[in-house]
């Protein structure tokens, strides 16, 4: 079941990071430019959701790995091993590093509302970033062997 688990999670982590990639995007080189787009979508807020969804499931992941890996269910962490595989493992890195650019996508939301240049630059890094990590995370590997 955790193998199911952790399949649908990356699938669901995969379309969410993707989605909050190419809004912004979509946003800059939709038909109209951004005013024709913001008229109609609610980009700040789809920004948002889509970014706060991918924190939870970038949490839920990992101790759904976590749990598999120490083969404890999910509702009984150790915690001596979460410690190590957030401070000694790639794929810790690269959460610290997805959860960080979540963060800051967040905060872009906030500058975003006053059609602010930087603030769409930095969400689209923050987005690109946070999709970077999961190739980074080594979770590519998984299917090799």
């Amino acid at each position: 079941m955790s193998e199911v688990a952790g399949i649908a999670i990356r699938w669901a982590l995969y379309a969410d990071l993707g989605l909050l990639f190419g809004l912004p995007l979509f946003a800059l080189y939709a038909p109209g430019g951004g005013r024709t787009v913001q008229r109609h979508l609610p980009m700040g807020a789809m920004v948002a959701c889509l970014a706060c969804f991918g924190l939870l499931l970038s949490a839920l992941g990992f101790a759904v790995q976590a749990a598999a890996m120490s083969g404890l269910p999910l509702t009984q962490p150790d915690f001596a091993l979460l410690g190590d595989l957030i401070n000694e493992t790639a794929m810790g890195a690269a959460l610290k590093a997805r959860l960080v650019a979540l963060l800051v996508l967040l905060f872009c939301v906030l500058l975003y509302r006053r059609q602010s240049r930087p603030a769409f630059i930095a969400s689209t890094l923050a987005g690109a970033l946070a999709l970077a990590t999961l190739a980074w995370s080594g979770h590519g590997a998984a299917g090799e062997g």
